[in-house]
């Protein structure tokens, strides 16, 4: 990405590749703003296959319009009806055969760990692999500028535990904990609590980039070209490794009651 004052961002888009989303026969959307369906919460736009937006919210992300084969809302408008429209029986009953339980269980993690709310549903892409042998639906997320502390804008983010938050599908499966839903979140949180997410793990990764940032001069020069950039640094990562410890302990009792 270039604008007038040079290369602002340089990342790998996350794309099918990525994903491992098998060509041809897999799918994947991008919930791009808000929406009833985004929240599947209820099926209030129509869709068609000639357009590339589905009521403000999703967009076709993989496959694209003109690509062979075509892309089609169905698979999404099928999971969403589901959701949306199933009575509790039916839902319970065959939730765990249309998603990836785990990989729900690792959203939810992730999406409250990081009180991320703007990626309860929106900022997100809802995907999978192959409809003739993998056809559950898995969430990965995109754009959390407004986490660890921070909103979108940059001011500061209280502590609150999201929950389930807008998130339909979220509400359902905390309401009526289909698969033990609410069991395997706690054994998830249990490793990851002590691996991946533990506090000094994520703290050293704050202090790795922060030093990275120092030592190339990346922070310097940015701050030389955007005037709205933070001033200092050291207190900004301090901000960042204590905000996170105080969202764990939250997070660590909000499991320890479900």
């Amino acid at each position: 990405m270039i604008n007038t004052r040079g290369v602002y961002c340089l990342t790998e888009r996350l794309d099918r590749k990525q994903l491992k989303v098998k060509k041809q026969y897999g799918n994947m959307y991008k919930a791009d703003n808000w929406s009833d369906e985004v929240n599947f919460a209820a099926m209030t736009n129509p869709f068609s296959n000639d357009f590339a937006d589905w009521g403000g919210g999703w967009q076709f992300a993989y496959p694209e319009i003109g690509d062979t084969p075509a892309p089609d809302w169905k698979y999404l408008y099928n999971i969403v009806n589901f959701i949306t429209t199933a009575n509790d029986k039916a839902f319970s009953s065959d939730i765990k055969n249309k998603v990836d339980i785990n990989n729900l269980v690792d959203y939810f993690i992730f999406m409250n760990i990081l009180e991320a709310k703007d990626n309860q549903a929106k900022n997100t892409f809802f995907s999978f692999y192959d409809y003739r042998t993998a056809g559950s639906f898995f969430y990965s997320v995109w754009d959390l500028d407004g986490t660890m502390g921070r909103n979108y804008d940059g001011t500061p983010l209280p502590h609150e535990i999201l929950g389930a938050g807008s998130n339909h599908l979220y509400q359902r499966l905390l309401g009526l904990n289909p698969a033990n839903f609410k069991e395997l979140v706690k054994s998830r949180w249990t490793v990851l609590k002590n691996n991946q997410l533990g506090k000094s793990v994520v703290a050293s990764r704050i202090e790795t980039y922060r030093k990275s940032m120092v030592s190339t001069g990346a922070f310097a020069r940015e701050r030389a070209m955007w005037l709205l950039v933070e001033p200092d640094l050291n207190a900004e990562a301090t901000y960042m490794t204590n905000w996170y410890g105080a969202q764990y302990d939250l997070f660590d009792s909000y499991v320890n009651s479900l």
